[in-house]
């Protein structure tokens, strides 16, 4: 009988945890040119992007370290995305990455854009 009730307390308190805790999606790309992430030059090459859904904050890694750090939100997508997607925009400045879509999503992930979120 106690051993029962510990046994629903530990599982009450892992689901608990789990709630409380943020979720954080990662996923390898590459990018095949140098691009701007909220003002930080990312060089072309192969990285890790993660995104954490309880900060809101988009980082991009290479090696396990931070190369370049943003805030960002999600947006709904028409369907889930067949592949990690990564969008990007062309402007005076060069390139600048606008968004993720994580394989098997149907989040956008959009970056925050000096204050402007940044649009599909």
């Amino acid at each position: 009988m106690i051993i029962r009730r510990i046994t629903i307390a530990l599982g009450i308190c892992a689901l608990a945890a789990s709630v409380t805790l943020g979720k954080t999606r990662r996923d390898s790309v590459t990018f095949t040119q140098d691009l701007n992430v909220n003002g930080t030059l990312v060089k072309s090459g192969s990285y890790e992007v993660s995104f954490n859904d309880e900060t809101n904050e988009l980082a991009i890694l290479k090696r396990g370290k931070v190369i370049a750090k943003t805030t960002a939100k999600t947006s709904q997508r028409d369907g889930k995305a067949n592949s990690t997607e990564v969008k990007t925009i062309t402007t005076s400045a060069g390139v600048e990455l606008v968004g993720v879509a994580f394989n098997g999503t149907d989040k956008n992930i959009l970056v925050d854009r000096g204050g402007e979120a940044a649009r599909k």
